[in-house]
């Protein structure tokens, strides 16, 4: 396979895991204006626990999707930093003596945001269908409540 068509596939790819990751942003962000929008006047009752439960989970789903976004674009830093340093065009190109060094450290830095970026994502995932689970505890929990209430 040519460099020019893997260069391709991997701009395609990262195209679409972008479109992904702002996908879930968005529906973590919709379902917690779903539930403050059915939750409007409510009174407090043990079934908007499990909502508070989804709107919690999708804050920490949203805030993962955030991570994973900034850990990407380090990992698109550190790898332009490297191609710069490889090449010698930096801007502040170290002496030949030092550029193994340098080398190795935003080598470490790139790893590190690459795993920073795999972990954000599978939280940002895993966030979300569990708030979607609560979501689904809620109505029912809320339907049962109205259906058999409480005799005080």
């Amino acid at each position: 396979m040519s460099s020019e068509t893997t260069l391709e596939l991997y701009k395609r790819y990262a195209t679409e895991q972008d479109k992904y990751v702002y996908f879930l942003l968005a529906a973590a962000g919709a379902g917690i204006g779903f539930v403050v929008q059915r939750t409007d006047c409510a009174l407090l009752t043990w079934p908007q626990c499990a909502a508070g439960l989804a709107v919690f989970l999708w804050g920490l789903s949203f805030w993962s999707g955030c991570r994973h976004i900034r850990a990407r674009l380090l990992t698109v830093y550190n790898n332009m930093t490297l191609n710069q340093l490889y090449n010698g065009s930096h801007p502040m190109q170290p002496p030949a003596e030092l550029l193994e060094a340098i080398v190795a450290n935003t080598n470490a830095s790139f790893e590190k945001a690459t795993r920073r970026a795999a972990r954000s994502g599978r939280w940002q995932f895993a966030f979300l269908v569990t708030g979607a689970i609560a979501l689904v505890v809620w109505r029912f929990w809320d339907m049962y409540e109205r259906t058999f209430p409480h005799k005080a």
